[in-house]
């Protein structure tokens, strides 16, 4: 996978979470465009970074168990360099 289709994917994920709205895993999968395989083991990975990702069973939705912030921004050029 390309990086920047990796951090659209991780931004939508992380959308996903915050709405509590990925739906089981095998729907998280769908939604994402990936295997069930691969969504696994991303949100395995995430976790060993530090996410607080669970399944919430109640909302059939995995769900961010303290607040987190995932942001990403590229920036391309020097101008953003003189303006610090």
């Amino acid at each position: 996978m390309k990086l920047f289709e990796h951090l659209f994917l991780l931004e939508r994920l992380d959308q996903l979470i915050r709405l509590k709205a990925t739906g089981s895993p095998s729907e998280l999968a769908n939604r994402l465009g990936l295997s069930r395989r691969q969504t696994l083991r991303i949100l395995r990975e995430l976790r060993e970074e530090g996410f607080p990702i669970e399944f919430d069973r109640g909302r059939q939705s995995y769900v961010y168990t303290e607040p987190v912030s995932l942001r990403f921004e590229v920036l391309v050029g020097t101008e953003h360099l003189m303006r610090g």
